[in-house]
């Protein structure tokens, strides 16, 4: 019963829709870059797709194309709860039709309102989860993307590598850690790689295995580790969780791993009285 009216009034429905949409703060900015022509067509298609969703029970053909509306709107930043107020000014505008169509009949009034009441939850549903998707894919690009971000592996120089860690060292980026460092030491062919965890707020017991097992991996791939930053504060806790260290060469700071980095691949480190900074040099000890 709904859908009679709403057949019979769809061009005038539409034609309100897009008058909406194109007003609407949000949804305006998209509206004008679509070509007029275009959409026309999504608007008959959209009405194809209803049309035989209601009248044959197919509603998969429907549903895909909302869900791909709601997929769009959510990849360009529009919030969901602009959907409602469009949704909600689809429902102002064909209420007074039922009424003109049904009032007379409260039984008949009360079906359309439910065939309609319908309707817009099962599209809002929909759409809520394809938009829900969506955010999450982005989300989830977004988040691996900080990652890689926050594990840069940066080369010194021939076979040096540096990996500073900033932040919570949790599993799922001590796994993208390692995975990063692994790919680094065979892209770059390193030797040394320099761990410096200043940046890492906390290092408990379950930091420093992550640490040890990113070591190992290092150690398979033919780079040895050294790892930095570990305050006297640090180790003397871990020395007091049991934690055993004897299998990695750590040094107190950046500097130093780096001093050291520099005499296992043979080169000479002299100060520069004019500059008073450290320098490896190019020239490597016979």
């Amino acid at each position: 019963m709904f859908w009679d009216v709403y057949r019979e009034r769809y061009q005038d429905a539409e034609r309100h829709l897009q008058q909406e949409m194109a007003d609407h703060e949000v949804f305006g900015k998209f509206v004008k870059q679509v070509d007029p022509d275009q959409a026309a067509e999504q608007g008959r298609r959209s009405y194809q797709l209803l049309d035989d969703a209601i009248r044959n029970d197919n509603w998969g053909a429907y549903f895909s194309h909302l869900g791909q509306q709601g997929a769009y709107y959510a990849h360009r930043d529009v919030r969901f709860a602009s959907w409602f107020e469009v949704i909600r000014s689809l429902e102002r505008f064909i209420i007074p039709h039922l009424i003109d169509a049904y009032g007379d009949d409260e039984a008949q009034f009360e079906l359309a309102l439910c065939g309609m009441s319908t309707y817009v939850t099962m599209s809002t549903a929909v759409l809520s989860e394809a938009y829900m998707s969506a955010k999450e894919e982005t989300i989830v690009r977004q988040r691996e993307a900080i990652r890689e971000l926050s594990t840069p592996v940066l080369q010194l120089r021939d076979g040096l590598l540096i990996l500073p860690i900033i932040g919570v060292l949790d599993t799922q980026r001590a796994q993208q850690l390692t995975h990063t460092l692994l790919h680094a030491i065979r892209r770059l062919r390193g030797r040394i790689v320099v761990i410096d965890v200043t940046g890492v707020p906390v290092v408990d017991s379950q930091v420093a295995s992550y640490l040890i097992q990113t070591v190992d991996a290092a150690r398979l791939m033919g780079a040895k580790s050294i790892l930095t930053g570990l305050s006297p504060e640090v180790a003397q806790t871990l020395v007091t969780v049991g934690v055993d260290l004897r299998a990695v060469l750590t040094l107190g700071d950046l500097q130093s791993g780096l001093e050291k980095a520099e005499h296992f691949l043979g080169y000479r480190v002299e100060k520069h009285d004019d500059t008073g900074y450290w320098d490896g040099g190019q020239e490597q000890i016979p």
